[in-house]
């Protein structure tokens, strides 16, 4: 632990104090050698012979809870899921939530991180308010269900267009689609005719 490199740096240096003391080095020889003072090299060795290497972990406790958070991540849970923005969009993003309750955008964030809920990431269908949407789709639909069998992709500048519709060795710019399955023709740079 005392020669650790990806370990908490904290930890680390209470190791190095103990094994410093146990070394033989004196409270001020293993306070300039850890860059820390007497009174912090004296409250380790006290914490470790009182409960060895178990006395060596922090004791913060942590942040109480405040009173109230069940409610409001609840809440925050409540809106997200069956509720959508009231400007059109599909999904909340956490800045449009928290100014439609009235909190901080990094709260909503750091609920939605605890219970695993990504808005963006749901599944969910959109409905179009085109007119035309229908006769769109299925054009689209039957493109689908019926696929060209060959489509030809104009070329950049400087390619003749003969030789990416007949060629049968097709440029890096042209696809053929079969109805079975999509297959890209091979490259035929550097190669002449």
């Amino acid at each position: 632990m005392s020669r650790s490199q990806g370990g908490r740096a904290d930890e680390v240096r209470r190791a190095r104090i103990i094994l410093g003391l146990t070394g033989g080095q004196t409270l001020a020889g293993v306070s300039r050698s850890q860059s820390c003072s007497v009174n912090t090299v004296k409250l380790w060795r006290d914490r470790f012979l009182e409960g060895r290497i178990s006395g060596l972990w922090g004791r913060h406790p942590g942040k109480a809870v405040a009173p109230g958070t069940e409610r409001l991540e609840a809440r925050i849970i409540n809106w997200t899921l069956p509720r959508k923005p009231a400007d059109g969009s599909t999904h909340w993003s956490s800045r449009k939530l928290a100014a439609a309750l009235g909190l901080s955008h990094m709260r909503v964030a750091r609920v939605w991180t605890k219970v695993g809920l990504q808005p963006s990431r749901r599944r969910h269908d959109m409905a179009s308010d085109d007119p035309d949407f229908e006769s769109k789709a299925a054009a689209i639909i039957g493109l689908y269900l019926k696929p060209p069998t060959s489509i030809g992709i104009p070329p950049p500048k400087g390619v003749p267009l003969s030789r990416t519709l007949g060629n049968r060795r097709a440029s890096p710019n042209c696809i053929r689609y079969s109805t079975r399955r999509r297959v890209r023709q091979p490259s035929t740079v550097g190669i002449r005719n």
